[in-house]
C-alpha cells in the first residue's frame, strides 16, 4: 500500500466512524424526544387540573368580600343620566358587571329582567354596570340592550375604573348587598331567577 493509499484509507476510517456516532447521536435524540412527547399530555394535565381557576380562586383575588360595603360610585347610564350606588341604600341590590361580549352575561339577562320586574317594586334592585371601556363600539351595548329589553339601571364603565376598584375578573360577577350597602353574597358566572330569589330572600 502506497502512502496515499494509507492515506485515504485513515480519512475513510475517520468519516464512517463519524457517520456512526451522528448516527447514533440521532436515535438517542429521537428517542429523547418521544420520550418526553409520551410525558407531555400527562403534565399538562395535570397542570391545568391544578392551575384552572375555581370560585375560590375568584373570590380570593376579588375587590369585595363578604361583610365589606361597597365602594360608592356615580356613572353616566345609557341615557347620560348620573346613577350612583348610594341612590340605592335602603333596597337590597343586586350589583352586577357585564359586557356585551359575554356569552354568560347574554345567558343570564333574561332572567335579570324577570327578576327586575317582579321584585322593583319590593324595595329590591338590580343595577347592572357595562364595562364600557372594554366593549368594541359602544352601539353593540344599545344592541344588546335592546334585544333582551333590558330596563333596569345600566351605568356605563367608560373609563374602566369601576373594573380596576371592584377588581372585576370574571365577568358576570354580581354582589348582593343589603340595604346599607354591605356585602352578602358574591357571585361568579350566569345566575338562574331562582338562585336570584333564593339569594335575596335569605338576606
Amino acid at each position: 500500500m502506497t502512502l496515499k493509499e494509507g492515506g485515504f484509507a485513515v480519512k475513510l476510517k475517520s468519516w464512517m466512524a463519524i457517520g456512526i456516532l451522528v448516527v447514533l447521536g440521532g436515535f438517542f435524540m429521537y428517542g429523547q424526544f418521544f420520550e418526553k412527547a409520551d410525558t407531555i399530555p400527562d403534565n399538562e394535565a395535570q397542570l391545568d387540573e391544578n392551575q384552572a381557576p375555581t370560585t375560590e380562586n375568584f373570590y380570593e383575588e376579588s375587590g369585595l368580600k363578604i361583610g365589606e360595603m361597597a365602594p360608592d360610585f356615580t356613572l353616566n347610564d345609557m341615557q347620560g343620566n348620573p346613577v350612583s350606588l348610594s341612590d340605592f341604600r335602603g333596597k337590597k341590590v343586586i350589583l352586577n358587571f357585564w359586557g356585551s361580549f359575554c356569552g354568560p352575561c347574554r345567558e343570564e339577562m333574561p332572567a335579570m329582567q324577570k327578576f327586575y320586574e317582579t321584585y322593583k317594586e319590593k324595595d329590591v334592585e338590580v343595577v347592572a354596570v357595562n364595562l364600557t371601556y372594554f366593549e368594541r363600539k359602544r352601539e353593540e351595548v344599545d344592541q344588546f340592550v335592546e334585544e333582551f329589553g333590558l330596563t333596569f339601571p345600566i351605568p356605563l364603565d367608560e373609563k374602566g375604573k369601576q373594573k380596576e376598584v371592584y377588581k372585576i375578573i370574571p365577568i358576570p360577577t354580581s354582589y348582593f348587598l343589603d340595604e346599607k350597602g354591605i356585602v352578602q353574597q358574591v357571585h361568579f358566572g350566569p345566575m338562574t331567577y331562582e338562585f336570584m330569589e333564593e339569594t335575596i330572600k335569605n338576606m
